[in-house]
């Protein structure tokens, strides 16, 4: 019996420990439907969330907005485009998080 050897790195280990090499489309149907199923749970928690918390979520959104200082009258498009400028600029400036 010969054994060839696997050019792909990557392996995935089924329920019984047997070591399995995967290809590039099973990794990719695997991404896919880990993502499906997180789509899933958070579909179902906008659906199943409560009047208080969209109301508050709303809320926290506004205060948002009215703390950017991006709040004005010119409903213009150039307006429009002055304001995403600011905010763009606001965003760039700031170092980053760790």
């Amino acid at each position: 019996m010969k054994i060839t050897q696997v050019k792909q790195s990557r392996v995935f280990y089924n329920r019984y420990a047997i070591m399995i090499p995967m290809t590039l489309k099973d990794d990719i149907k695997a991404y896919r439907s880990r993502w499906a199923e997180v789509d899933a749970v958070i579909a179902e928690e906008r659906r199943t969330a409560s009047l208080e918390l969209r109301w508050q979520q709303l809320n926290a959104a506004y205060a948002f907005f009215l703390g950017m200082g991006i709040h004005q009258e010119d409903l213009s498009e150039i307006g429009v485009f002055e304001r995403w400028a600011k905010l763009k600029e606001q965003a760039t400036d700031q170092p980053p998080r760790a």
